[in-house]
């Protein structure tokens, strides 16, 4: 049968993954404590290829040494998740992410994961789904990368399109609130996260939150 191995260090073009890059950590980490690096961002965008990248910012090593997305971001990983399954490449996810991980998960010894609510079980089905279901969002020959639609870091516009297909991300990368101003027509569109229809004709405003970030499209 055919086998797919993969070394931590060496890449595998067109395959499943390359060694997983944990940039995506220090800049989330440096968003939330104030110190965000908004050339790495801007380069991310510009250098992202449409495979071979896990995006994992919080991947197990992380999980293990550093805390779980939870106990470093409480007040942002959602939408730092959101961010991460937005942009190319190939979503990671730890077991246990979906109830909120409140502790370091060790695959070395018994660990279960007793939770009683699912807290981000709607987040990250509505994430895959959108992955699966939207053309704007497959990581293929035809992988729709990223353009900036307009704002000023902290706060970016990103859309990824493919044919008729979209799906557009406003992400504000700050503690504190921020506004952004529609510079194109999204009138029949649907929120990622509470699925129902929005509508943003050009220039209308938003007041984006701490952290905070809109994602919507076409495809529900």
């Amino acid at each position: 049968p055919n086998r797919l191995l993969i070394n931590g260090e060496s890449v595998k073009v067109k395959g499943l993954s390359h060694s997983i890059d944990r940039s995506l950590f220090e800049f989330f980490k440096g968003v939330y404590n104030n110190t965000p690096d908004s050339l790495f961002l801007y380069s991310l965008i510009g250098d992202m290829a449409p495979q071979g990248r896990i995006n994992a910012f919080v991947d197990y090593h992380t999980n293990f040494y550093k805390g779980t997305d939870y106990m470093s971001f409480p007040n942002a990983y959602r939408y730092f998740a959101a961010f991460a399954h937005f942009i190319p490449g190939t979503p990671w996810m730890l077991g246990g992410q979906e109830y909120a991980l409140v502790s370091p998960v060790n695959a070395f010894r018994d660990h279960p994961v007793y939770r009683k609510y699912y807290f981000n079980g709607d987040l990250y089905r509505s994430l895959n789904l959108q992955r699966r279901r939207n053309p704007a969002l497959w990581n293929d020959g035809k992988c729709a990368l990223p353009v900036i639609i307009a704002g000023n870091f902290p706060v970016v516009g990103l859309e990824r399109s493919r044919d008729t297909f979209y799906c557009t991300g406003i992400f504000n990368f700050s503690p504190s609130q921020q506004t952004f101003v529609m510079t194109k027509d999204y009138l029949h569109a649907y929120d990622l996260f509470n699925k129902v229809p929005v509508s943003f004709p050009a220039g209308k405003t938003l007041n984006i939150g701490p952290y905070q970030a809109f994602l919507f499209s076409n495809v529900l």
